[in-house]
C-alpha cells in the first residue's frame, strides 16, 4: 500500500436534504453529496454464506480516513489492480478472497478508492464478505450501465484527453509555482464545465428529468463539460494526482456539498471550483473566492459550517493576486496575466511576483436613454489563444498580443442582432479554438445577468500543433490518426495519418502459410503468429507455435554408422549402409534405400583342394577368393594324412578260454595290414558241475539249483548248500 495521501478522500455524512438556490452573493446549487441518487446507504442481503454490501456510510456519521488508519498488511495495490480488472474489463466479479480484507475494518479505504479516486470513475461497485470471519470473497457490478468494460475503458481515456488538454503547458512547466499550477488548473477547469444546472431543475423544481450519473463522475466535466459538485472536484483532484499534489475530496451534510483540499508545502488549503463558477453559469467567468482559503474563511462563506475538517488554517493564499479576477488567468510566454475586475486593467505578473499593466478595458458601459446618457458596470471576460488575449469590451471583441503590444478588434456583433441601443456582451470563451461570445440587452444588468444571446467564430488556425502520438489507432488496415494538440489552443486534432500501423500479431492461425516448419518425427508443425485484423503471418517471426501430429522420420541423412551398416566392403563393393533419419538419427533398414561409403576391400581367400591326398600321397590345392574367385597358391601340396582307411578286419585265430585270438585290418587304399588281439572267451559250464566243459576248470560262481540264482567263489557255494537244506526241511514238514 502506497502511503500517499492523494489516493484517498474524506467522505462525510449522507442523509438526503433538500437543496435551494440562494441569491447570487452564495447563488450555489449542490447537488453532489447526499442527493446522489446512488448514494445509497449499506444495504444487506442473504447470499448463502455471504453478504453483500454497497460501499456507503451506513449511519452518515462523520467519517475522516486518513492512509496511516488502514491495514498496512493488505496488498492493497493487488486490490486495486483487481478493481481496475473489474471496471475496465469485460468481467461483472472477481474473488478476492485472497487478498484478507475484512469487513468493516477495511472498508473505508477501500470505499474511499471506489469512490474518491478518480480514476475508477465512481462505476458503482459492490463487494461481498462472509459474516463469519469478515472476509470479503468478492467484488462485483450489478449495474447494467456499467458492465461494458470497453465502454468504461473508453470513457477513461476520453477522460485523459481532457486531461492532456487542460494541463498542456502548465504540467511540465518547471518556472510556475505549485500554487499558480494551481490557480490555472483551477480557472481552466471553472471555464471548461459548468454545473448541470438544467438537469439540476428537471429533478428537483420541474420534476421532468433526473441528474445523470455522469455529472457525479469526472467523465461529465472532463468529457461531457457538465457536472456537480463530485465530477467537477474529482476531476480537480485528478489533476492535482497528476501533478503530484495530495489532495482529498471533502464533503459536507450541511451544505450538501463537496469540493477539495490541497496541500502545498505541507499546509492544507480548502478549495472550489464549482463554488467559483456559481450558477447559473456564465460565460468565461472564474471567480477566486475560494481559492487556497482557510477554514475560517471557506466556513464563513458557507453559514458558518461546521461538520468539515478545521485543519486548513493557513491564509497565505488569501490576498493573492488573483482575488481581484472574475475571469480566467491566462500564461503567456512565461508570465501571468489577470483581468482586475474592479480597475479593468490586464497585468502582467512575472514568475518573481513583479505586476505590469499591459491593457486597461472600459469597465463601464454607456448608453443613451429617454435623451440623457446613461452608465452601468461592464463586467468584462478573456481568455487566449496562443500569444494573444481574447478580451471582451462592452460591444465587441478584442485580441491583444502582450508580447507586441498589437491590439484589433476581431468581432462585432452581426446588424440587426439586437436593435436595441443598450445591448453589451456579457460572455467569453474559447472551446478549441472558437470563440463564443454571449450578450445581453437588458439595462437590469449585474455580473450575474443571464445571457439571451450566443454567437460563435472561428479563430484559431491550429497552425501550431505539437504531437502527442505520432500514430493513434492506426492498424495494418488502415493509417489511422496523429494525436496532436494545438498549442495556441488546446484543442486535440485526429489528423489522418499517412503511415500503416503495425500488424497485430496475435491469432495462432494453422494455414499453409503461416507454416515455418514443416512436421518432424520429434516435433508437430510450427507456425508463425498470424495478424488477427488481416490474417498475413508473421515471417521469419520470433514467436511460433506448434500445432497438428508428429511427422515421418526424413530417412535422408548418409551417415556412416556401425548400426546402419549393411553389408561390409568386399574386393568388389565398398561397405553398404542403411540411411538414417536426419532428425533424430534412427536407422531406416530399407534394403532398396541404401548407400556406399569408402572404398573396396581386400579378397577374402580360402582353400580350395585340388586333389584329396591319401595315407601315402601328397594332395594339391589353391587359395581362391569367396567373393571374386580370383586364384593364388595354385599348386600347393597336401601332406599326405598318414591316416589308412581300415577295413573292418578279419579273424585269423579265433580266441578260446585259455588262449587269445588274432585279428587282420587291411588298408583299402594301400593294401598295408595290421592286427589286433582278440581277448579269451569265458568258460562255459553246460552241465552245472562247477568246471568248464573245455578247459575244466572249476568254476567259482555257481547257479543255485533251488532259488536259480549265481553265487560266486566260496561264499556262492556255502549259500548253494544251505539253499539245499532250507529247501529240503521245508519240503520234509510240508
Amino acid at each position: 500500500m502506497k502511503s500517499t495521501k492523494r489516493w484517498l478522500a474524506v467522505l462525510f455524512t449522507l442523509a438526503m436534504l433538500p437543496a435551494c438556490i440562494l441569491p447570487f452573493a452564495a447563488a450555489k446549487a449542490t447537488d453532489g453529496h447526499k442527493n446522489d441518487p446512488y448514494r445509497e446507504y449499506v444495504r444487506f442481503e442473504d447470499r448463502g454464506d455471504m453478504i453483500s454490501v454497497i460501499p456507503r456510510d451506513e449511519d452518515g456519521s462523520l467519517s475522516v480516513f486518513f492512509p496511516e488508519e488502514c491495514n498496512p498488511e493488505l496488498d492493497w495495490d493487488g486490490i486495486l489492480e483487481q478493481l481496475w480488472t473489474l471496471i475496465y474489463t469485460d468481467v461483472s466479479e472477481i474473488n478476492i478472497s485472497a487478498y484478507g480484507m475484512r469487513y468493516p475494518e477495511d472498508y473505508a479505504y477501500f470505499h474511499n478508492q471506489v469512490y474518491y479516486n478518480p480514476v475508477f470513475l465512481r462505476t458503482p461497485v459492490r463487494l461481498a464478505y462472509y459474516p463469519s470471519t469478515g472476509i470479503v470473497s468478492r467484488i462485483y457490478i450489478e449495474n447494467e450501465a456499467f458492465l461494458d468494460g470497453a465502454e468504461n475503458l473508453r470513457k477513461y481515456n476520453a477522460c485523459l484527453d481532457a486531461l492532456e488538454q487542460l494541463m498542456y503547458g502548465v504540467k511540465d512547466d518547471e518556472t510556475l509555482s505549485l500554487a499558480d499550477k494551481c490557480l490555472l488548473l483551477h480557472d481552466r477547469l471553472a471555464v471548461w464545465c459548468e454545473y448541470d444546472y438544467v438537469n439540476y431543475l428537471a429533478k428537483y423544481y420541474t420534476h421532468t428529468g433526473d441528474i445523470p450519473y455522469s455529472s457525479y463522475s469526472p467523465y461529465g466535466p472532463l468529457v461531457l463539460r457538465t457536472g456537480v459538485c463530485n465530477g467537477i472536484a474529482l476531476a480537480y483532484n485528478w489533476m492535482m494526482d497528476i501533478l503530484g499534489v495530495e489532495n482529498y475530496y471533502i464533503s459536507s451534510d450541511e451544505l450538501n456539498h463537496g469540493w477539495s483540499m490541497v496541500y502545498l508545502d505541507g499546509e492544507p488549503y480548502y478549495l472550489d471550483v464549482t463554488h467559483d463558477d456559481p450558477t447559473w453559469d456564465v460565460t468565461g467567468r472564474a471567480l477566486h473566492r475560494y481559492f487556497l482559503v482557510s477554514f475560517g474563511t471557506y466556513s464563513a462563506g458557507h453559514d458558518n459550517v461546521t461538520d468539515i475538517p478545521d485543519t486548513p488554517v493557513s491564509t497565505l493564499y488569501e490576498d493573492y493576486f488573483c482575488t481581484s479576477a472574475n475571469t480566467e488567468v491566462v500564461y503567456i510566454g512565461g508570465d501571468l496575466y489577470y483581468l482586475n475586475a474592479d480597475t479593468g486593467d490586464i497585468v502582467r505578473r512575472t514568475p518573481a511576483g513583479e505586476e505590469t499593466v499591459v491593457k486597461t478595458v472600459d469597465i463601464r458601459f454607456y448608453y443613451e436613454k429617454d435623451g440623457s446618457r446613461w452608465s452601468t458596470l461592464f463586467y468584462p471576460k478573456m481568455t487566449s489563444i496562443g500569444d494573444e488575449i481574447i478580451y471582451l469590451a462592452p460591444r465587441e471583441v478584442h485580441a491583444y498580443n502582450p508580447l507586441t503590444d498589437e491590439d484589433r478588434v476581431i468581432y462585432i456583433p452581426s446588424d440587426g442582432i439586437f436593435p436595441e441601443s443598450d445591448y453589451r456582451l456579457t460572455g467569453l470563451q474559447q472551446i478549441d479554438g472558437v470563440v463564443y461570445v454571449t450578450a445581453n440587452h437588458s439595462t437590469n444588468f449585474s455580473e450575474n445577468t443571464k445571457a439571451d444571446y450566443t454567437e460563435f467564430f472561428p479563430f484559431c488556425r491550429h497552425d501550431n500543433t505539437v504531437t502527442l502520438s505520432e500514430t493513434f489507432g492506426a492498424t495494418c488496415l488502415d493509417s489511422g490518426s496523429a494525436k496532436r494538440l494545438c498549442a495556441d489552443c488546446r484543442t486535440l486534432i485526429f489528423a489522418q495519418d499517412v503511415n500503416f500501423g503495425a500488424h497485430d500479431f496475435t491469432m495462432q492461425n494453422a494455414v499453409p502459410e503461416a507454416e515455418a516448419s514443416a512436421a518432424t518425427c520429434l516435433s508437430p508443425a510450427a507456425f508463425y503468429y498470424s495478424c488477427s485484423l488481416c490474417g498475413a503471418a508473421e515471417e521469419n517471426g520470433a514467436r511460433t507455435f506448434f500445432y497438428g501430429d508428429l511427422g515421418e522420420h526424413s530417412y535422408t541423412a548418409a551417415v556412416v554408422k556401425d548400426e546402419a551398416l549393411k553389408a561390409k566392403a568386399t574386393c568388389v563393393d565398398a561397405a553398404e549402409y542403411y540411411f538414417s533419419c536426419a532428425v533424430c538419427g534412427a536407422v531406416e533398414n530399407d534394403s532398396s534405400h541404401t548407400f556406399t561409403s569408402g572404398d573396396p576391400g581386400d579378397h577374402e581367400w580360402t582353400w580350395v583342394t585340388d586333389t584329396e591326398p591319401t595315407c601315402g600321397t601328397e594332395g594339391v590345392k589353391h587359395e581362391e577368393c569367396t567373393v571374386c574367385h580370383a586364384r593364388q597358391s595354385t599348386g600347393a601340396a597336401i601332406p599326405p594324412t598318414g591316416m589308412h582307411a581300415w577295413n573292418e578286419g578279419v579273424v585269423t585265430i579265433e580266441p578260446t578260454c585259455t588262449a587269445e585270438g588274432e585279428k587282420t585290418f587291411t588298408c583299402t587304399v594301400c593294401g598295408a595290414g595290421r592286427t589286433e588281439r582278440v581277448a579269451k572267451t569265458d568258460h562255459t559250464d553246460g552241465n552245472g558241475d562247477g568246471f568248464c566243459d573245455a578247459c575244466s576248470a572249476e568254476f567259482l560262481a555257481v547257479r543255485c539249483s533251488y532259488c536259480g540264482k549265481v553265487h560266486s567263489g566260496v561264499p556262492g557255494r556255502i549259500i548253494n548248500v544251505i539253499h539245499q537244506l532250507f529247501y529240503y526241511f521245508r519240503n520234509l514238514f510240508h
